[in-house]
């Protein structure tokens, strides 16, 4: 179940001509809703654990709650008539983004946005009355973390690691292969696991480790149909998110799902390349509570719409990894003491058990990296200071 786009509006034939339909004079476009006990429901994005009437019966049962009992990237719209009121649940991440713009009478709420729209807040419930034209916060805080960093070993935050790779997984799926450590981990579970799939890398940069991206090409052979873009196909234009996109598309036309894992900085390292390092810096404290949630904890909106709003105009869709509740909660259960050996500890110890290098990355051009000047390359990964922050990147 994978449905990209939307638009929920009252204005007449509010996106009919594209296939929507109306029912109680709110018109929907993109996608059928679910009508069961008078309500109207869409899910936007993909749920892991089930369908649509999975979420329906999820919400019978445990009312504003069942959003705790899904497991997906998604966002959950519930249009009730009888009450005049629309209500929406995004993911902790609000992957699955819901832009509202409203006036005298008449709103909107889509994935594609406007000059004038504002976004909805990760994690949380939101309910529109269409009589009053009034949106308002409902719950700012769905899912509750469990910051009490109370396990001692990488075991269960590897298995929610390769269990958020599998349930991702679609045949048509192609992996956005960096070379780094994210992408390196996330192939090579897939070949354990005889998945097949492409892999895409853009060598225009000229800053990814060529012995790691060998090692992990070799170890993931015949699993892996390995695309190397050393120069864009012709009539692609300048290196971007997009014209990466429409250059898979001239190797791959029919691929559906963009793989790329680059949640893990933002999540796991609070922004790679703000960075200080290992040998410099120790931040992950006995309480977390001091620093939950830093700074990017919850990402880039603006990053974060770009990315989807350039793959929904190439009929691609996005998914992150490390964008996965289950996994995000069990590297919030690692202590502070295992955390601070070195960052990307999991990804670190994932390539090692398996003989693959890792990775580093050109910091500057013509030196050998050292602490004082940072020239040259670097290990992959490193650590920004924490910060505490409150309605950063929110909209609404």
């Amino acid at each position: 179940m994978r449905n990209n786009s939307f638009t929920i509006t009252n204005l007449p034939n509010g996106g009919c001509h594209r296939g929507g339909v109306e029912f109680d004079g709110v018109y929907f476009n993109g996608h059928q809703p679910t009508h069961k006990h008078g309500k109207y429901f869409i899910v936007v994005g993909e749920i892991y654990n089930g369908d649509e009437l999975f979420c329906v019966s999820m919400y019978e049962e445990y009312g504003n709650d069942f959003v705790n009992h899904l497991d997906g990237e998604f966002l959950v719209i519930i249009y009730d008539p009888s009450n005049q009121t629309i209500d929406f649940f995004t993911d902790p991440w609000a992957t699955r983004q819901a832009h509202y713009t409203a006036g005298d009478f008449i709103y909107s709420f889509s994935t594609w946005p406007t000059k004038t729209s504002k976004s909805l807040k990760w994690n949380s419930h939101y309910q529109y009355s269409i009589g009053d034209n009034q949106l308002r916060l409902v719950n700012g805080e769905i899912y509750k973390w469990d910051l009490r960093q109370y396990k001692n070993t990488l075991e269960d935050m590897t298995i929610a690691f390769e269990e958020a790779v599998l349930k991702r997984y679609h045949d048509n799926m192609v992996l956005a292969f960096s070379g780094g450590m994210d992408s390196s981990c996330v192939a090579l579970c897939l070949a354990e696991n005889e998945k097949t799939f492409h892999s895409a890398h853009l060598s225009l940069v000229k800053i990814e480790d060529e012995n790691t991206i060998s090692e992990v090409v070799e170890y993931t052979k015949p699993y892996n149909n390995f695309i190397r873009f050393d120069e864009l196909p012709e009539g692609v234009g300048t290196p971007n998110s997009e014209t990466f996109y429409k250059a898979i598309h001239k190797v791959v036309p029919h691929f559906e799902i963009l793989c790329m894992p680059g949640a893990a900085d933002p999540l796991l390292d609070n922004d790679v390349y703000k960075g200080k390092f290992l040998d410099e810096f120790q931040i992950w404290p006995e309480d977390l509570t001091t620093i939950f949630p830093w700074t990017l904890f919850y990402g880039s909106r603006r990053v974060m719409n770009a990315r989807e709003h350039q793959s929904l105009r190439q009929n691609a869709y996005i998914m992150d990894t490390f964008r996965d509740r289950n996994l995000v909660q069990e590297w919030l259960n690692v202590t502070h003491t295992l955390k601070n050996k070195e960052s990307k500890i999991m990804q670190r110890e994932y390539l090692r058990k398996r003989h693959i290098s890792i990775p580093t990355v050109i910091a500057g051009i013509g030196h050998q990296w050292d602490n004082e000047h940072g020239w040259g390359r670097r290990p992959a990964g490193g650590w920004a200071p924490l910060m505490k922050v409150h309605e950063i990147y929110s909209d609404i």
